[in-house]
């Protein structure tokens, strides 16, 4: 006799249960990047005033707009749990869960500094870690020292990751637990940047595509990302860079990116029309319009 999968939410409850455990002396938040739920998922601005979230964005412009910023919660919140069960599965990046021994001000300021980033010509940038899957990414990139001082204010930052499995980032095994920040300036180098670039480049063609209603809102977000990230990789190994040219391609197919990976006759007609892009978005289509005949 088969037994069911646990559900995503069920595999969170089961890691946070787990974290509570070890982390028992630690003060427990949900960072919550309210901009990729829904626009009436929670009244951000009442709770703003009635400080039951701490705004990361407090210092910038967007922080008179609390529905797009990031938001600093305590995890044991009476509504949290509802908000976190009717979210998770189809906007699984907009949480993560943190353990820390520092208090709600002293966090959010931690956070606020690393979100607030030097860039390598020296202009300022707003780097989007409470957004779990650029956390996940950037995490990639970050050894020794420079992990440590990254990601020590926090014990875990338990996500989502992009195969749907609920993990862990963290500085590493045995680093101490600081009240204090260890970083005063938080400064991304070029390879970060370009790392980050290429890593969203699948978001950045499913948001575009979202908002042109050429893919469903509440898409599955694994097997959407995984599938536009091979199709950018078609256009990659046949030197097609034109964003233009690539969206209006990936528009023809978008319908099928949450079901299942591009056709290999797609990447056939992007090598055989490479150099001319309106004959490529051509055979596109007529392709597609025999595929659905």
């Amino acid at each position: 006799m088969s037994t069911m999968e646990p559900s995503l939410h069920e595999r969170w409850q089961a890691v946070m249960e787990s974290n509570s455990r070890k982390n028992a002396e630690e003060r427990r938040y949900l960072l919550v990047d309210a901009a990729q739920l829904p626009a009436n998922a929670m009244p951000w601005k009442e709770l703003a005033e009635h400080r039951a979230t701490s705004n990361l964005l407090w210092d910038q412009p967007e922080a008179s707009h609390p529905e797009v910023c990031a938001h600093l919660i305590d995890l044991d919140g009476p509504w949290i749990g509802n908000l976190v069960e009717r979210h998770l599965h189809r906007r699984p990046f907009a949480f993560a869960a943190l353990s820390s021994a520092m208090d709600m001000e002293q966090l959010t300021r931690a956070l606020n500094r690393r979100c607030l980033v030097r860039l390598p010509n020296n202009q300022r940038g707003l780097l989007r870690l409470y957004d779990s899957a650029v956390l996940a990414a950037f995490a990639e990139m970050l050894f020794g020292r420079q992990r440590i001082q990254w990601l020590s204010p926090v014990s875990d930052w338990i996500h989502v990751d992009r195969t749907g499995s609920v993990v862990a980032v963290r500085a590493g095994h045995d680093v101490p637990k600081p009240t204090t920040d260890l970083l005063t300036m938080a400064t991304l180098s070029a390879d970060q940047l370009r790392h980050l670039d290429r890593m969203g480049r699948p978001d950045r063609l499913i948001a575009r595509l979202t908002a042109n209603r050429r893919l469903a809102v509440n898409a599955d977000p694994f097997a959407t990302y995984r599938h536009a990230a091979l199709l950018l990789a078609m256009f990659d190994r046949h030197d097609v860079t034109d964003e233009a040219n690539i969206y209006q391609a990936s528009a023809v197919v978008a319908d099928t990116l949450p079901e299942r990976p591009p056709d290999p006759a797609v990447e056939q007609l992007i090598a055989e029309h490479k150099h001319d892009p309106d004959a490529m978005l051509d055979a596109i289509v007529k392709w597609r319009e025999l595929s659905t005949a």
